[in-house]
């Protein structure tokens, strides 16, 4: 039951405005950007080999270029194409590319919560701590945790734009 704020031991309403409503449009903005980067990332590290096989160097040099902005680029952790390394590693080609499969998955109606998204990138966290303790560089685990990150992060912007997006499994 409602008291007054006149009365002895009410306790003042206090209007709570929504919070994401506001942030809506900046949410989505932040999400077509990272959309729009992780494609060009994507289509920037196949076209580095792709263009140095048509002997279009220039090309080659500008997608290698960019992709270094994102990426250490070794080649010894990198996926190969026509005798050259991608533009990026295999970590972040399954990182950009989880981004892009998130997004398509979200599309189909795809809904996980917080915590489930937060478990897929803290996979790609504990992949990386087994790697920097032990030493080990096991390829396929370095590109499915980049995937399952990528979804997560995908997810975790989704779920940060849903009021009622659960934190629970």
């Amino acid at each position: 039951m409602a008291m007054n704020a006149g009365e002895s031991g009410a306790v003042p309403r206090v209007a709570c405005a929504p919070v994401l409503r506001s942030s809506a449009p900046a949410l989505a903005a932040v999400r077509r950007v990272l959309f729009g980067v992780a494609a060009i990332i994507t289509v920037t590290s196949i076209i580095g080999p792709l263009a140095e096989q048509a002997r279009a160097y220039q090309l080659s040099s500008l997608a290698y270029d960019l992709d270094w902005w994102v990426c250490h680029q070794l080649p010894s952790r990198s996926f190969w194409l026509f005798g050259r390394p991608l533009g990026v590693c295999i970590r972040c080609s399954g990182l950009y590319l989880g981004i892009l499969v998130g997004a398509a998955l979200h599309a189909t109606g795809w809904v996980v919560s917080r915590r489930s998204a937060a478990m897929l990138v803290l996979s790609m966290l504990a992949h990386v701590s087994f790697q920097a303790s032990t030493g080990m560089v096991i390829h396929p685990f370095r590109f499915m945790t980049g995937i399952m990150a990528g979804a997560g992060i995908w997810a975790l912007l989704m779920s940060s734009a849903r009021k009622d997006a659960p934190f629970a499994t």
